[in-house]
């Protein structure tokens, strides 16, 4: 178990400022990630026989959303040491206590 972190409140503050910016970037991933899938649906049943050639844009950017771990909306600031809450160096970063 770690000790128990104090925290000003600058940084709590600053830290539930990250995780809104999160939550609205993971939305926004979300319904991209729909409204995608939703215009292939529609380029599919609008081109019959001939949506390979005419969905193959809608079909790659799908595809590259969906492999992609956050479906584009990227990772939480401070897990890769690199976010500007972890960069002060404030105790208890995901970098500093797994590394």
């Amino acid at each position: 178990m770690y000790a128990a972190q104090l925290r000003s409140k600058d940084e709590i503050l600053a830290i539930r400022a990250a995780e809104r910016e999160y939550a609205k970037r993971v939305l926004l991933a979300q319904e991209t990630l729909k409204v995608v899938r939703e215009e292939l649906a529609t380029c599919y049943r609008e081109n019959g026989v001939n949506h390979k050639m005419a969905c193959k844009g809608l079909r790659e950017e799908y595809a590259k959303l969906i492999q992609d771990p956050t479906h584009g909306a990227g990772y939480p600031v401070g897990l890769h040491g690199a976010g500007d809450i972890c960069s002060g160096g404030m105790i208890g970063c995901w970098s500093e206590r797994h590394t």
